[in-house]
């Protein structure tokens, strides 16, 4: 159904001189640039020895799928080649160094792929070997060293020594995405005039999702896209997670104690890479984590675009002060007053088939009806074209919402599941993959599950911040409705028609910004598309995203906010 975007070709082999007006600009720099021989080559597969295989079905091809033992890595790549930035790109094929030195490792012979041994995958970096030739980027796949845990996030330690003694043993390495001009560090770090866009995924994700999007978000002009996996999630490290009992006492200290460790963590790549303001585009979790960095580090944002945000709006089920309560004896407990489950149920359960685009005709009109309701958008910030169907979640008896509130106060894991069920995994994964995802291409969809089952079945880290943050029913404990108002940077709220996130969480905030201020906030809702937005309908998604990016919905109002704040 959903149709992805063709990768850029040129007519023929040729080369491009990369300048810079800046100082200390290398000289004329050969790079070579993607013919449409290796262009229309490239989609076959992103490594040549490796193609999708089938989705698993029977226990039989789980189990051989299982002792397969699929590489998420290569499955991430081959979703990225028709993007048109990994012309050219296999596996490990230069060192993991910054995109302009890793290009001119490979740019005078076109490598072949290198093999590493186990544990030194963190060595060596994946990089298209040539240009596209429209815009003269490339892409890179790298993983970036953070350093040890800085002041920001080191309120979140493991106990005990053995725990201390693994920590120091687990290195915070983040899964990298990027795309850009071939330029050094120091230029990019000097060239204020690039906008610095990051994208962040959700919870039981990874970048690899993204990549029906990334083309027309690399094609923002004057811009480097960024594209991270969160520590512990996705293909990053999965470093040890634990909240020590003293940032139990209070809900409003456990929340920003597991903020920290994200938040701390964006922060730590954010002077690794020398990346001075960002935009920042997250879903889900991801749109969550980028308010919460935004609330504390308001100076390094220039933007924020919100897909489907978890933990936005209030738990209509409970009041707010208790959400939690304390038990007198340093810890916390849940209120008795269970809210109402089964939201994630409906994620899990609604087929993609059910809500996308019926044809391409459909997809190119929605995209049409994205762009001109950016350009329409009201001085009150909402989206006065399309509403919502939210779907209404399964009806759970009280014993049942009791049980799953108690799993998920258990720091329970969907995704221990798949890990203890050893060789039935993969066809547990594939379930849910060719329900949620089965509109995709059947090569995108076997791709994108030899993906997250890669992601799924790795060691347990972050995933278990989940219960941290948000109670059952993907209520936050801390709603962003109620800190919202220090924002000042534009932001826009994007949901899906048939979302189970409300769209009344982003509109409440949205009014909460204006009342402050903040004119530039504004809140939209994509027709045929659920909670996976950018998935279920990519191009109405892009074409509203680049009119954000470029700030065309944020009308003619200035963004002030009143003195003392």
């Amino acid at each position: 159904m959903t149709v992805a975007q063709a990768a850029p070709s040129g007519s023929a082999t040729q080369t491009r001189s990369s300048t810079s007006s800046l100082p200390d600009s290398p000289s004329q720099i050969p790079y070579p640039t993607s013919s449409s021989s290796s262009s229309s080559s490239s989609i076959a597969g992103a490594n040549p020895n490796w193609v999708p295989s089938d989705i698993p079905k029977t226990w039989k091809d789980s189990f051989q799928a299982w002792i397969k033992k699929t590489e998420a890595a290569a499955a991430e790549l081959h979703l990225y080649k028709r993007t048109g930035y990994f012309d050219g790109a296999t596996l490990n094929n230069a060192p993991n160094e910054d995109l302009d030195k890793a290009l001119r490792s490979v740019s005078s012979s076109f490598s072949s792929p290198v093999s590493s041994k186990a544990g030194e995958e963190d060595q060596r970096a994946t990089v298209g070997t040539s240009v596209n030739p429209l815009d003269g980027k490339v892409g890179s796949i790298r993983l970036v060293d953070i350093g040890p845990s800085s002041s920001s996030s080191s309120a979140l330690t493991a106990s005990g020594v053995g725990s201390w003694l693994f920590q120091r043993s687990s290195p915070r390495l983040v899964n990298m995405v990027e795309i850009g001009t071939p330029r050094t560090r120091q230029e990019i770090q000097a060239d204020h005039d690039e906008e610095k866009v990051v994208l962040l995924h959700g919870y039981g994700a990874g970048t690899a999702f993204f990549f029906q999007n990334l083309a027309s978000l690399a094609a923002h002009p004057q811009s480097r896209l960024y594209a991270l996996d969160w520590l512990g999630m996705g293909r990053s490290a999965r470093v040890p997670f634990h909240i020590p009992h003293a940032a139990q006492k209070t809900m409003e200290s456990r929340v920003e104690t597991t903020e920290n460790f994200f938040v701390g963590a964006l922060e730590d790549w954010r002077k690794t890479m020398g990346v001075e303001k960002m935009t920042l585009v997250g879903h889900s979790l991801g749109g969550y984590l980028s308010l919460a960095y935004t609330l504390r580090y308001p100076q390094r944002v220039n933007r924020l675009i919100l897909v489907s945000p978890a933990g936005i709006g209030e738990n209509p089920n409970e009041k707010a002060e208790d959400t939690f309560r304390s038990k007198g004896n340093g810890t916390v407990e849940a209120n008795k007053s269970l809210p109402a489950a089964g939201a994630e149920e409906a994620e899990i359960n609604q087929a993609q088939q059910d809500h996308v685009p019926a044809s391409e005709r459909q997809a190119e009109r929605d995209a049409k009806t994205m762009q001109r309701r950016a350009s329409e958008a009201g001085s009150n910030g909402k989206d006065k074209g399309s509403t919502q169907k939210t779907p209404d979640p399964p009806r759970w008896g009280s014993k049942t919402r009791a049980v799953v509130s108690w799993l998920w106060e258990q720091n329970f894991s969907p995704f221990g599941i798949v890990r203890g069920s050893l060789f039935l995994g993969p066809m547990m994964t594939g379930r849910y993959t060719s329900r949620r995802f089965g509109a995709l291409p059947d090569e995108d969809l076997k791709a994108l599950h030899a993906y997250c089952h890669g992601i799924f079945s790795a060691r347990g880290s972050s995933e278990y911040a989940l219960a941290h943050l948000l109670a059952p029913g993907a209520f936050a404990r801390w709603p962003m409705v109620r800190r919202i108002e220090p924002i000042t940077v534009p932001t826009s709220f994007i949901y899906g028609e048939y979302d189970w996130m409300d769209v009344k969480g982003g509109e409440a905030c949205v009014e909460k910004l204006a009342k402050r201020g903040n004119r530039a906030a504004n809140t939209f809702v994509v027709p045929h598309s659920g909670h996976h937005v950018y998935l279920d309908n990519p191009k109405a998604f892009d074409g509203l995203v680049a009119k954000l990016l470029r700030g065309e919905a944020d009308g003619n109002s200035n963004v002030s906010v009143p003195s003392g704040i």
